[in-house]
């Protein structure tokens, strides 16, 4: 164990040494996320690769000491990661097919694409655990710093939280995938399922770490980047799970983590609400009940991580805006409507300072998006976007989306009722709507009447904010409303609309026994109700997945 804990002093030879192969291996990681993309396109972005990871290694990276145990840990990490993404690497094998004589006459071996993968991802292995280690030595102490601070009810609902994400994902996992990996017979497995996810076909093609996979476009365009804190020890847990015959470990892992990650989400919000700890208790309370957040604590799409980092950029401004935010990165990069919240990049009233921060976080955005093989999507972004708009360019009368969007506001409190179809294969869509939702009217009258109440608080200003984007993108643009799926962006919305609420009870109810029985009363309809929904569905995917 002492050997574990040693420290090798890295002197400046062997730190030079590292760089350099971590240096000459970058492109290699490039040209391994580089799939889907053009040749010319991959060679563009090997060589930028190249540059800017040398030009950031020896102007901003420092290698002092090699601790072992962790050393361990990130070579184990690495060796998961290149293994999956040689599993779900669908490049172009003619790109290669140059050297393929080369290798095969020094290796005598018949390549397959597979192969030139795994021979690509080696090739990547200095610059991957280069990257992994200083990545941990950066994180661990954020989370124990976290750790630390949190008060007793803190810990006690994050610890209530993570037992139930263990119960509940064995239970789910053990008896249906259908909010994992929804399979009839032996190999169809399927999008759509549950409402518009694509859970099916994102874990198929695993984009929490393949960055190239196919929905990780110019939506999500860095989700495979900055999910793997996340998909990586979910793989390599999973993978010493399969020792004990446990399959679905991966499913069972990832399930615990969007538990996890929703609520430290949530914590983060009462923080921001400046409220006493007592109340705390009742804020949490209506949080986990809401549908969205109890379907997407199972559901596994790319919107709890996306959330994740969205509030963390409202979080991070909220305790240092002087400070450039670099969070808004993994935003943007999980999610790219979230690039509307700019001014949160720094403190915008000192103008010099925002403007030096906001190109501080361009030029890091730029270097992620190159190095993790993305460029091209940039240059190929009008051809997406063009092909996207076809999403929502579909006629859809104001009308419906009128009562489609009021619908999702009142879906956000209590579940709009579903109905099993099958358009060739069972799934569990939302009705149709044709009249306005009376609750939903109700609900966003109060979250405005609550913004007015509570307008010089920084939670309110940005929640209220929030909703109007919402208004936006679905019911002015209308995404999502040509399928009638707007429940699939609903835990995207859902802190805006719950926060107000909840800050519209607080301030019009002055009696603490009073706000406190309200909101505990809201809160068992809402489970009442969402409850029976999310049994709906887990009784569907038992029948059928």
């Amino acid at each position: 164990m002492k050997f574990l804990r040693f420290e090798y002093k890295c002197d400046k030879k062997l730190e030079i040494l590292f760089k350099i192969l971590a240096v000459i291996s970058c492109p290699f990681y490039t040209l391994l996320l580089s799939n889907r993309f053009l040749k010319l396109d991959i060679i563009v972005s090997m060589i930028l690769s190249f540059v800017v990871f040398l030009i950031f290694t020896f102007t901003k990276l420092k290698i002092k000491r090699i601790n072992i145990s962790k050393l361990i840990l990130v070579i184990m990490l690495s060796i998961t990661y290149i293994v999956e993404l040689s599993n779900h690497s669908y490049r172009n094998i003619k790109f290669l097919q140059p050297i393929v004589p080369i290798i095969k006459r020094l290796y005598t071996i018949e390549l397959s694409k597979t192969g030139l993968n795994i021979i690509m991802a080696i090739l990547s292995l200095p610059f991957i655990i280069l990257i992994i280690y200083k990545f941990i030595d950066f994180i661990i102490p954020k989370i124990k710093q976290f750790i630390l601070s949190l008060s007793r009810i803190e810990r006690v609902y994050l610890l209530v939280i993570i037992l139930i994400a263990i119960i509940t994902s064995i239970i789910i996992t053990s008896n249906t995938s259908v909010f994992t990996f929804p399979v009839l017979g032996k190999s169809n497995e399927y999008c759509d399922v549950i409402y518009t996810a694509d859970s099916g076909m994102l874990l198929k093609g695993n984009g929490y770490v393949n960055a190239s996979f196919m929905e990780n476009d110019i939506r999500q365009p860095l989700f495979g980047i900055f999910a793997l804190p996340f998909s990586l020890p979910a793989l390599l847990i999973s993978n010493m799970l399969k020792i004990f015959s446990i399959s679905s470990g991966y499913y069972i892992i990832l399930m615990i983590i969007q538990f996890i990650l929703l609520a430290i989400t949530t914590i983060m919000f009462s923080r921001m609400l400046e409220i006493n700890e007592c109340d705390k208790k009742y804020f949490y309370l209506l949080f986990s009940v809401s549908f969205p957040y109890l379907l997407f604590s199972m559901l596994l799409e790319q919107y709890a991580i996306a959330l994740f980092y969205l509030i963390l950029v409202i979080y991070n401004y909220y305790n240092n805006k002087d400070k450039t935010n670099y969070a808004y990165i993994g935003a943007v990069g999980t999610l790219t409507t979230s690039g509307i919240l700019f001014p949160l990049i720094s403190n915008i009233k000192n103008i010099k300072n925002y403007l030096i921060s906001v190109l501080k976080s361009f030029i890091a955005f730029m270097s992620v998006l190159i190095i993790g093989g993305q460029f091209p999507q940039v240059i190929n972004a009008p051809n997406t976007f063009t092909h996207l708009i076809g999403d929502f360019t579909t006629k859809v009368t104001l009308t419906d989306k009128l009562y489609q969007f009021t619908h999702f506001i009142k879906g956000i409190f209590i579940a709009n009722p579903g109905i099993i179809k099958f358009p060739g294969f069972p799934s569990y869509q939302l009705i149709s709507f044709n009249s306005v939702s009376i609750i939903g009217i109700i609900m966003i009258v109060i979250c405005i009447i609550s913004f007015i109440l509570n307008r010089n608080k920084f939670i309110a200003r940005i929640s209220i904010f929030w909703i109007i984007f919402s208004i936006l993108i679905l019911f002015i643009i209308g995404w999502g409303t040509s399928e009638n799926g707007l429940v699939l962006y609903s835990l995207y919305f859902t802190f805006a609309y719950l926060i107000l609420y909840f800050l519209f009870i607080k301030k019009i109810f002055k009696s603490k026994v009073l706000f406190r029985s309200i909101i505990i009363v809201s809160s068992i309809v809402m489970f009442i109700f969402n409850i029976k929904e999310i049994i709906n569905i887990i009784l569907f995917g038992l029948k059928y997945y």
